[in-house]
């Protein structure tokens, strides 16, 4: 497991206190991926197929109403 993924997953709450057996066992799960601006990574609804960590951009997090409106709940990264 490289060094660098390793303290990157302590970095992220969920796995800050894992030991070092149970990181390489994350680390070998984590598939890194690109978006062009504007890609939907996920619609309200609908079921999760993954988990997402933000390692450097920003990601905005809409909720759309019963009128089909989207209001910006939040920005990470």
């Amino acid at each position: 497991m490289p060094n660098t993924l390793a303290k990157q997953l302590q970095q992220i709450p969920l796995f800050a206190k894992l030991d070092r057996d149970d990181l390489k066992a994350v680390a070998q799960l984590v598939q890194r991926a690109e978006y062009p601006t504007r890609t939907e990574i996920c619609r309200q609804g609908k079921l999760g197929q993954a988990a997402f960590f933000v390692e450097s951009g920003e990601l905005r997090v809409l909720h759309v109403d019963p009128e089909g409106i989207e209001h910006e709940v939040a920005r990470l990264g």
